[in-house]
């Protein structure tokens, strides 16, 4: 399987890039499949996905970046993260610079 993934961010720009990469390409993958992975399951491949790119296994970007919304990292119980409540409503916006 090939794919080609152009998201149009700067490498190194601080909002996320490589974990929105390794969720689109793991989603897309997972789906193209019939879904073999659950929730739990894609999160911990998302992580260790990042961890390759990143230097270490950490979900604080892909977390949110799949299952939306605020995520508290927990990481033991078998959970990877909870969903904070009450942050249905908030916005948020980024710009980056173009030269």
């Amino acid at each position: 399987m090939a794919m080609v993934l152009e998201k149009n961010m700067p490498i190194g720009s601080g909002l996320g890039s490589s974990a929105c990469s390794v969720v689109a390409a793991l989603v897309a993958m997972n789906e193209f499949c019939g879904k073999p992975l659950n929730e739990t399951r894609m999160l911990a491949l998302m992580g260790e996905m990042e961890g390759r790119i990143s230097g270490s296994i950490h979900y604080d970007n892909v977390a949110p970046c799949y299952l939306g919304g605020m995520q508290l990292m927990i990481e033991e119980n078998d959970i990877i993260s909870q969903q904070v409540p009450g942050f249905g409503r908030v916005a948020v916006g980024a710009g980056v610079p173009w030269n």
